[in-house]
């Protein structure tokens, strides 16, 4: 689910918002912002996280994916 981190702990709202963006086609961080109206530095930092967390994975040209999905 969209609130559950790859380890399977629950995430914060605000990066379960952004990891729910993504599955809905929203893959890059321009098209984040846009999508979920903040600045692209909020969603720059927000994306770290998640990385670094293991939820999502940067791909080639910018493109984000939940991790462990295709």
């Amino acid at each position: 689910p969209a609130g559950v981190a790859a380890g399977g702990a629950a995430l914060p709202a605000d990066l379960a918002r952004i990891v729910g963006a993504i599955r809905s086609g929203a893959v890059t961080a321009d098209g984040l912002a846009q999508r979920l109206a903040l600045k692209v530095p909020e969603i720059l930092e927000k994306l770290v996280m998640l990385e670094l967390r293991g939820s999502v994975v940067r791909g080639p040209a910018g493109r984000y994916a939940v991790a462990g999905r295709s």
